[in-house]
């Protein structure tokens, strides 16, 4: 089990890495996998600061901070394109996140964008538009969650492609700045 490194998160880069939850073996069986995604500093820690507890003993939540630039790989992997020359480091990181994916229920996985400097209101982490696009239809295709935290939730709106996600049912409404 690998330890939540603070440098690597606040970095948006550098490796996946499991957060430590109540109970977790990977032997039992996996009753959710939530995979936290972030680039640079996070508002939103949700995560990492309410321990995430098993409905019972016999299972296992799998938690996952998996950066920004990492979903490429994450994307390849789940599409079964062969490899993916995540390197060596990174490659067995995303082989576990998969296997635990693939251990669960399709809807006991969730995605989760934080809110993090990485987004805002047009920008997505390397300005990644089309995957961020892709990862979430991939993602809903497959059965699981999605969820955005507000920097992420504005650069989905707008960075929405139509022809990947549908018709766009996100909008601005209005936009509130403190004087």
């Amino acid at each position: 089990e690998m330890a939540f490194e603070d440098d690597l998160f606040m970095g948006g880069g550098g490796l996946p890495s499991r957060i430590a939850t109540k109970g977790y073996d990977k032997e039992k069986p996996v009753c959710a996998v939530i995979l936290t995604v972030n680039c640079g500093g996070s508002y939103d820690e949700l995560f990492r600061a309410v321990e995430q507890v098993p409905p019972e003993e016999e299972v296992a939540i799998s938690l996952w901070n998996v950066p920004f630039d990492n979903i490429k790989y994450l994307e390849k992997k789940l599409n079964k394109e062969g490899t993916t020359d995540a390197g060596e480091k990174l490659q067995p990181l995303i082989d576990e996140i998969v296997s635990d994916i693939d251990r669960a229920e399709p809807q006991s996985v969730l995605l989760n964008f934080e809110c993090c400097s990485g987004f805002s209101d047009n920008t997505v982490p390397g300005n990644d538009k089309a995957l961020f696009n892709r990862i979430i239809r991939l993602f809903l295709d497959r059965g699981h969650n999605v969820n955005t935290g507000d920097f992420s939730t504005k650069a989905l709106i707008s960075c929405w492609e139509e022809q990947v996600l549908g018709p766009n049912p996100l909008s601005v409404v209005e936009n509130v700045a403190k004087v």
